[in-house]
């Protein structure tokens, strides 16, 4: 996984390849170049998250390659947990079978509990 990313960066800082993905962000954060986006392009709940300036001193963070890649490593395994329910609640749907174990089993625990 390291040499994957590392040779992508690489790649990336040669040749000036833009993508619109997440390891973009990473180079972007790591160079200087990302920007915040305009209040008015954000919607309320970005704006609700947003870290508020208390105008306390700037920290840079060196984004160095071990933690490119770690952050690259932890938003993949986001991706496939996430992927990992969407696939078990798609199979839940469309197997009768499967559907109906799950519905027994769920109403047996919550009688189990009253």
């Amino acid at each position: 996984m390291s040499h994957i990313v590392i040779q992508t960066l690489n790649h990336r800082s040669k040749t000036g390849e833009i993508r619109d993905d997440f390891l973009q962000l990473m180079l972007e954060a790591r160079t200087g170049q990302l920007k915040q986006e305009e209040e008015s392009a954000l919607d309320s709940h970005e704006k609700e998250a947003q870290l508020k300036d208390d105008g306390s001193k700037k920290v840079k963070i060196d984004f160095h390659d071990d933690l490119v890649i770690a952050q690259c490593l932890l938003f993949i395994l986001g991706g496939f947990d996430t992927g990992i329910i969407k696939n078990n609640t798609y199979s839940m749907t469309m197997t009768r079978p499967f559907s109906v174990n799950f519905h027994v089993t769920c109403c047996s625990t919550v009688s189990k509990r009253k």
